[in-house]
């Protein structure tokens, strides 16, 4: 299929996409980073994203940009593995109630 041309931004555990980077005000859409997502190479330019969830086809200007936007979301995606994750009771009403 054809690319389209999209502007990202990877901000914390979430990288947002948008049609224009003058239009940062109304994202097209995101990608919330997971600690066991997959990060591939595709080629010296194309990156999947799999976040078990969905995945994400990108392809960079040049092999440089698109290794550096690689390392970029490993490392974000490392920093979500690394958060604490647990369950919290919740008392309401006198009903213990499990959250995440």
């Amino acid at each position: 299929g054809e690319w389209k041309r999209l502007y990202f931004l990877l901000n914390g555990h979430t990288l947002t996409y948008y049609n224009h980077a003058a239009d940062l005000a109304s994202p097209k859409g995101d990608l919330l980073l997971t600690g066991n997502m997959k990060i591939l190479l595709t080629s010296h330019v194309s990156l999947q994203l799999d976040t078990g969830y969905e995945t994400l086809s990108l392809r960079g200007n040049d092999p440089v940009d698109t290794q550096e936007w690689k390392q970029a979301i490993e490392k974000n995606a490392q920093e979500v593995a690394s958060l604490a994750r647990g369950y919290f009771v919740m008392v309401k009403r006198g009903r213990h109630i499990r959250r995440f």
